[in-house]
């Protein structure tokens, strides 16, 4: 395999980050372990991708021979001569098996049993100038001189190559095919012909694959290089190989069927690929201190006033009174905020004793009794009701019964709130209130139940002066 230059090596370098594991240990030996690397030239990477596709593998070439071929794609990357004794690939394709070839050896005939006049000149190609990061070793495909096809979908950026030769073959008239970049014109006459040699003014071949309008079964495409799908080139992220490899990946594994999935022969310098599961990442064995070392690193770090530097060293005195003195804001302004909520009025949770003289009632322990014995001797709610509520006006405002019986329809009192925050409900609650002691035509059982707790609510603001009666009796 034909390497690039040290410069696209850097730039591959910085890219595999997630291919980089470093071995942690607490001695000066394991300084000196090795960093493991995804390697530039391997294809760990599209078999990740064919992993993650859940692509099932086909392990030999006898399973090869034994599997439908309209269920199967057939990827050779690399040399071909183990291809040779092999399964015959024309009737392959011929029976809707989907075929991808990617090499830069010399091979005249390709494969046996292909019925394509296709060879491989196995000469390396350069392009002087405009290559993929300026490395005539890689010849680049801008986005702009990429066909129309499935293949390059999705593709804004361009295909990189590595180190690629070229087709010689006697019939370029495929669905769809793709020239090497030649770059400027040549400066010297030796450089023209030798471009003239390579494939003529427009450059050599290097794709030919089927239209896009093929069927699902026999498709195929060539590639005269496959250094477009090693590791090294398919994380470069000035290219969209990446995108490249997995289009290929889902033009093929399309089936007549469309529940079914192919299954993936992958050929690799002729040696079958038994499994796609591979991990990108080396294995990293991290120690796991001791508490003693963990205690000792500890009292360290204290003796040596370690965080009190740290924090002074990073922030200044002027920042941390400024965080001090926001801190102590907001605590401040949520405690108002609690104590402005809590001045509002509150339930009471006590049960309400009765007080004063009883007018026609017996003077229970508690109101709810009151309740209880008014909803078993009295049908009718509105006459204990009307004693409940005249009995709080003689309470908190000292009206008779006696008064009662003689204003009866008399307008109602005018009822004020005060408070820094008026609760509207309470003087809804008294207009009520007032008008069930006037004599309220019928008072339902929801309401005489809800009567306790209007009856408390109007006492705790009538002490806290945050409802007053006018227009009533002096008392």
């Amino acid at each position: 395999m034909k390497r690039i230059a040290d410069s696209l090596r850097m730039s591959f370098g910085g890219i595999l980050a997630l291919g980089l594991a470093f071995a942690f240990t607490s001695n000066v030996q394991a300084q000196k372990d090795e960093i493991h690397a995804i390697p530039f030239e391997g294809f760990e990477v599209l078999k990740f991708l064919l992993h993650q596709k859940g692509l099932e593998p086909i392990a030999s070439f006898e399973g090869l021979s034994k599997a439908d071929p309209s269920q199967t794609v057939l990827m050779v990357l690399g040399r071909v001569d183990a291809l040779e004794g092999g399964p015959n690939l024309a009737k392959f394709v011929a029976r809707g098996g989907n075929f991808l070839y990617a090499s830069d050896y010399r091979d005249p005939r390709l494969v046996n049993g292909i019925p394509w006049n296709l060879s491989v000149m196995g000469l390396k190609f350069q392009q002087p100038e405009g290559g993929y990061l300026d490395n005539p070793d890689c010849p680049y495909f801008v986005a702009s001189t990429l066909p129309p096809h499935p293949l390059f979908r999705g593709m804004f950026k361009g295909l990189a190559t590595n180190a690629p030769s070229y087709f010689e073959t006697n019939r370029p008239n495929w669905p769809v095919s793709l020239r090497l970049p030649l770059g400027p014109p040549p400066k010297d006459v030796a450089d023209a012909f030798a471009r003239i040699f390579q494939g003529g003014a427009r450059g050599p071949f290097y794709l030919f694959a089927s239209g896009a309008d093929a069927g699902p079964g026999g498709r195929c495409v060539f590639l005269a290089g496959h250094g477009v799908f090693v590791n090294g080139m398919l994380l470069q992220s000035e290219a969209d190989n990446f995108m490249f490899a997995n289009n290929v990946l889902r033009w093929l594994r399309e089936s007549n069927e469309p529940s079914a999935s192919r299954k993936i022969c992958l050929v690799i310098d002729g040696e079958v690929v038994p499994t796609f599961d591979v991990s990108l990442k080396a294995e990293v064995n991290v120690p796991v201190p001791t508490p003693e070392v963990i205690n000792r690193l500890l009292v360290g770090l204290e003796r040596e006033d370690f965080f009190h530097r740290l924090l002074f060293e990073n922030v200044s005195d002027t920042i941390l009174w400024r965080l001090c003195a926001g801190l102590g804001t907001l605590a401040l302004i949520g405690y108002g905020l609690k104590r402005l909520a809590a001045s509002r009025f509150h339930q009471d949770t006590q049960v309400a004793q009765t007080v004063g003289p009883t007018f026609g009632m017996p003077i229970l322990g508690n109101e709810i009794d009151q309740h209880l014995l008014a909803l078993r001797i009295a049908p009718n709610l509105t006459l204990p009701a009307r004693e409940l509520a005249r009995r709080w006006f003689q309470h908190h405002h000292a009206i008779s019964a006696e008064w009662w019986r003689t204003q009866d329809g008399a307008s109602p009192a005018s009822i004020q709130l005060h408070g820094w925050w008026p609760n509207p409900k309470l003087r809804r609650h008294a207009q009520w209130l007032w008008a069930i002691a006037q004599g309220m035509p019928t008072v339902t059982r929801r309401e005489f139940l809800a009567l306790r707790k209007i009856l408390a609510e109007l006492s705790h603001a009538v002490a806290k002066r945050q409802i007053v009666f006018e227009n009533l009796p002096q008392k």
